[in-house]
């Protein structure tokens, strides 16, 4: 069944308002092998990654609310593999 742009339009806005709720936590692996942790705020902006990449290396950001990291461990210069 195809939805009407009005229908589609409408059920876009209701979910921006957060009506049917946003996905507060995220589990998983990308497409890079890193496997990934995203914790997100009540209005489902990701504050929190938590990642190890294929090679093993970890990292933790701390994000703003526009998405841009604030901290980031390690620091972005500092380039490391685990052994």
């Amino acid at each position: 069944m195809v939805a009407s742009p009005e229908k589609a339009a409408a059920m876009k806005a209701l979910r921006e308002q957060g009506v049917f709720g946003f996905e507060r936590v995220s589990v998983g692996k990308g497409q890079d092998q890193a496997a990934a942790v995203r914790l997100s705020d009540p209005k489902g902006r990701v504050r929190i990654n938590l990642s190890v990449d294929a090679a093993g290396n970890p990292r933790l950001e701390f994000l703003d609310e526009s998405g841009r990291a604030t901290l980031s461990l390690p620091p972005q210069s500092s380039k490391q593999s685990v052994q």
